[in-house]
């Protein structure tokens, strides 16, 4: 510490030199340690070597972490690019990116909805969880119609309703045929026509007239005719 001692032939002894000035000590190696300077040798020593850490800042973010013996630290590694997620399982929500985990996170799981496209020609619509879609059921065949009610029209399908919808009402008739002898014909909603009523039976016509000939039955009216009206006979004169 007192430098480098030179001999003096004044004194015939050993006399010190310039003092050593002790030295703030990094010899640019932080895996020795901290140095010291050493009084006793007048030079830097090594403090206590570092351990290399098992890094793990984390942050998954940054990538896996190593140890740089040129920094005696932790360094980053690769940075991870977030994911655009999907796992696939569309009954589990929308997944998105958790940068704390680094991993994709499923979403808020939705609720079944009850199926229905507004189509009944296409069936019945069910659920189906793979597409997390509503699907159609088994396509529906238009009927031929007919509700065995004349009453209303001519039915016919509708694809709106997948259904007979009636056609125009029929107006019941005022039923005359012309026939008498068939009786007074009536209406019927069963065929949607006029029905024959109780036959007339032909009379045996006789009005108590025998001037206006003998009396027949007619069909075209229904009633009896007269016959051939009689003519006066001369008055005769009875002799005794």
């Amino acid at each position: 510490m007192n430098g480098v001692e030179t001999w003096s032939d004044a004194t015939c002894a050993c006399v010190p030199g310039t003092p050593v000035t002790p030295l703030t000590c990094d010899d640019g190696n932080c895996m020795n340690g901290v140095e010291t300077w050493s009084d006793a040798t007048c030079a830097c020593v090594p403090g206590t070597p570092v351990t290399p850490l098992t890094c793990d800042d984390g942050n998954c973010m940054n990538g896996v972490e190593t140890w740089s013996d040129a920094t005696c630290a932790c360094v980053p590694g690769t940075p991870v690019t977030p994911l655009t997620c999907d796992d696939g399982v569309c009954e589990n929500g929308v997944e998105t990116w958790d940068s704390a985990t680094c991993q994709c996170v499923a979403g808020t799981p939705g609720e079944i909805p009850t199926c229905d496209d507004g189509n009944c020609m296409n069936g019945l619509e069910t659920y189906d969880a793979a597409s997390c879609a509503c699907v159609p059921g088994t396509p529906v065949t238009p009927l031929t119609c007919d509700d065995g009610n004349c009453m209303n029209g001519v039915e016919t399908w509708s694809d709106a309703t997948c259904a007979c919808v009636p056609g125009t009402p029929v107006t019941p008739l005022t039923c005359d045929d012309g026939n008498c002898m068939n009786g007074v014909e009536t209406w019927s909603d069963a065929t949607c026509a006029c029905v024959p009523g109780t036959p007339v039976t032909p009379l045996t016509c006789d009005d108590g007239n025998c001037m206006n000939g003998v009396e027949t039955w007619s069909d075209a009216s229904c009633a009896c005719v007269p016959g051939t009206l009689l003519r006066h006979l001369p008055a005769m004169t009875v002799t005794a």
